[in-house]
């Protein structure tokens, strides 16, 4: 019995047989350094904090606990809280990146100190190019909190468009063209060329659509801008 054989017979699905076929990942050291951008507090976040209070009694946020129309007052008390947290969002996501980078560094120095080139699950490290793909995890205030660095591992992918850029270079024999077919299926999709086409000499196609069409959704989304 081929190998082949042996690996259909034994009932294994197709993620699993991809991950028998993937090529060995070599150990190696990042290719480049991540270095963590300063986050200086700025004027304007320095003036974002000072409209926000949130730690100040009484200048609580504004919340209104009840459907109504908001008066010309409260509007204003949004706006400006608004722009507040616009500014802030953007200081805290630049903080939170390099809070990333220096952690995910004192991981990756951890890790090369330890001489292991394998992670928690005993297969070969891999590289993002930056850092090194391993959960890591780092008690921190005395251990009532920790940095964990979690890894997750996505499942092999085969696409149609890779199969098929196989299948056109011929580098592997008995799989031309025609047995990518065999391993694909065509997907049906609406066209809007050859509907129109069809409609000229066949009047029907506009009941059956007027039967199939259905209204587009709508959506909402606030922004604040200037006026």
């Amino acid at each position: 019995m081929s190998n082949i054989e042996l690996v259909v017979k034994s009932g294994n699905n197709l993620p699993d047989i991809l991950k028998g076929l993937l090529p060995a990942v070599v150990a190696q050291h990042p290719t480049s350094v991540d270095i963590p951008k300063a986050v200086k507090v700025t004027p304007a976040i320095a003036s974002a904090t000072t409209t926000l209070q949130l730690t100040t009694v009484g200048h609580e946020s504004l919340t209104v606990f009840e459907r109504r129309s908001l008066t010309p007052e409260e509007l204003d008390t949004l706006s400006s809280e608004r722009d507040a947290l616009d500014v802030m969002a953007k200081y805290i996501k630049g903080r939170l990146e390099a809070h990333k980078a220096m952690v995910f560094n004192h991981f990756d120095v951890r890790f090369e100190e330890t001489g292991v080139d394998v992670d928690a699950d005993g297969e070969p490290v891999s590289l993002d190019g930056v850092h090194y793909v391993v959960p890591a995890t780092e008690p921190v205030q005395g251990g009532s909190r920790k940095f964990v660095r979690q890894v997750s591992k996505g499942a092999p992918l085969v696409t149609a468009q890779r199969l098929d850029e196989v299948a056109e270079a011929g580098d592997v024999e008995g799989f031309d063209h025609k047995a990518y077919l065999a391993c694909t299926t065509p997907v049906r999709q609406l066209d809007e060329e050859k509907t129109l086409i069809e409609m000229r000499s066949n009047p029907a196609v506009l009941d059956a659509l007027r039967k199939a069409v259905k209204p587009g959704g709508k959506s909402a989304s606030l922004y604040h801008r200037p006026g």
